[in-house]
């Protein structure tokens, strides 16, 4: 979108769901501290016949280093949001040009959503001192320069 160009776009949240969900039982040692990393996939795709926006994100966490590394939680969601004003969406090929105020919205109700699904899925578990951080997720969806990480296709 051009910058100050406003573009008239309604959204209104459908459904999240839980696409996959792996828990690797691994050894832990209870009291030291242990490396965690966590990796991310974004991907976000509209269905133009049911005017859907789907966000999908794939959470996998790391733990240990080098050589020692072994992924111990694996999560897949999916959140899907009707959007109303779809004929006022640029779109360049098969690859449409949303509004960024419209997509960090969107991606922080499924990154948060998802955030309390790993907490609730992990109780209980070794793994529950391991949760996705709260940050903000225009670090996740755009680069340092303002370029986004992400595309949106059909």
């Amino acid at each position: 979108m051009s910058v100050g160009e406003s573009v008239a776009i309604e959204f209104k949240y459908s459904s999240f769901n839980v696409r996959g969900f792996t828990l690797t039982q691994i050894s832990l040692p209870k009291d030291e501290q242990i490396p965690v990393g966590f990796h991310l996939e974004l991907e976000f795709s509209l269905d133009d016949e049911k005017q859907i926006l789907i966000c999908r994100l794939s959470t996998v966490i790391q733990i240990g280093e080098g050589d020692e590394v072994q992924k111990c939680v694996e999560l897949d969601t999916e959140s899907a949001y009707n959007v109303r004003g779809w004929e006022n969406l640029q779109k360049e090929g098969k690859t449409y040009q949303l509004p960024d105020d419209l997509l960090v919205t969107l991606f922080s109700i499924h990154y948060s959503t998802t955030r309390g699904v790993l907490i609730e899925k992990t109780s209980g578990t070794p793994f529950s001192r391991f949760i996705l951080p709260i940050m903000n997720v225009k670090e996740i969806l755009f680069n340092s320069d303002g370029k986004p990480r992400y595309q949106v296709r059909e």
